[in-house]
Order: structure tokens, then C-alpha cells, then sequence
């Protein structure tokens, strides 16, 4: 994994249109909210405490069945407030708003993901999902998953690269910084 520097952001067409999510297309980085947590009384801080309240806390439906379009990224801040109280979203619903809630609290260390999740023959993004950037080890980010699509409570956050079923394309945090994971890495 590396970073993007900023000419390659500029210059690259390809890494560009990665960066890009949602209907309509955001910078990635753009789907991290301040929210206004006392309105809800999420006290959460921890990243695994920010992953289960939002496993508990939600139901995972189609973005069809709740927003009636496909795959529809949360716009804007009144969206977060409006899916906090549906409380039903799928996969980049509940990845903006552990994103959000970790943005809203100062840690900076929470990226989001997009990659896919499935057999490594699927090389198309599928799935959005937030990391926890932990710490350096031999020069590598120790990136741990924080997915909360399931209802699952959780004693540890798993670390990414013992997750195989997860294939990370591209992940960002708040401040706009930007890695490529995987395939894309080398390009």
C-alpha cells in the first residue's frame, strides 16, 4: 500500500476517477460529516465501540428498498441525520457514518474504504467499509476492519490483512489523504 501524492491526484485520470463515489460523484474524503452526536446521545469513542454501536444500532437494507435508487451515498449532512433516524442503509450508509462519528470526535485515524468483498476474480468495487489506522509496522500501516453490516457485537477489531474475503481498492481519511490498496497499488 502507498500513498497518492498530489500529482498523481491531479495527473492520473485513472487514480481520479477511484477517488470519486456517490451519485453524484464526491471526492471520497467529502463523505466525512460533523455530526451532532448529543442530538442522538452517541457517546461512543473507541473505534471498536464506534464499529458495534453501529452494528447494534442499524439494520443493513438495499439502498432501493430504502432510498428507492441504487446505490445512493449519503449527500449531504441532513442525509446522515435523516438515515441516523430510519436507521436502516447498507454498506456506504454505515461506512460514512462510523466515518462521522469518528471525524466528529478528532480521530483522524479512521478511513474510509472502498473495495470488494467476495472471490479475488471480482476486481470491480462492491462494498464500502471503514479501516482503523492503528500504527506502523515495518513501514506498513497495521490497518484494522471496522465493517458493521452484520449485527454482530465484537470483542477486537480484526486486522485487514487476515480478512481475506476484503480486497481494499482505495481508502482516505478526513484530512483528505489518500492510499491505494491491492491491484492498484503498483500502478
Amino acid at each position: 500500500m502507498r500513498a497518492i501524492t498530489s500529482y498523481e491526484m491531479k495527473n492520473s485520470p485513472f487514480i481520479k476517477d477511484r477517488m470519486m463515489a456517490g451519485t453524484p460523484p464526491h471526492y471520497l474524503h467529502s463523505y466525512f460529516y460533523l455530526l451532532d452526536l448529543k442530538r442522538y446521545g452517541i457517546e461512543v469513542k473507541d473505534p471498536l465501540d464506534i464499529r458495534n454501536w453501529v452494528a447494534d444500532y442499524f439494520q443493513y437494507a438495499l439502498d432501493e428498498d430504502v432510498y428507492g435508487r441504487k446505490d445512493y451515498y449519503l449527500q449531504s449532512i441532513e442525509d446522515v441525520h435523516r438515515f441516523i433516524l430510519n436507521r436502516k442503509g447498507d454498506c456506504e450508509d454505515v461506512a460514512i457514518v462510523q466515518a462521522s462519528i469518528g471525524y466528529t470526535q478528532g480521530n483522524n485515524r479512521i478511513r474510509l474504504a472502498l473495495g470488494y468483498l467476495g472471490d479475488k476474480s471480482e476486481v470491480f468495487p462492491n462494498h464500502a467499509y471503514c479501516l482503523y489506522d492503528y500504527g506502523i509496522k515495518n513501514n506498513e500501516p497495521m490497518l484494522q476492519l471496522m465493517e458493521a453490516t452484520g449485527d454482530s457485537i465484537i470483542n477486537e477489531l480484526p486486522l485487514l490483512e487476515e480478512c481475506e474475503r476484503y480486497h481494499t481498492l482505495i481508502s482516505c481519511n478526513a484530512l483528505g489523504n489518500y492510499w491505494l490498496h491491492g491491484l492498484w497499488e503498483n500502478l
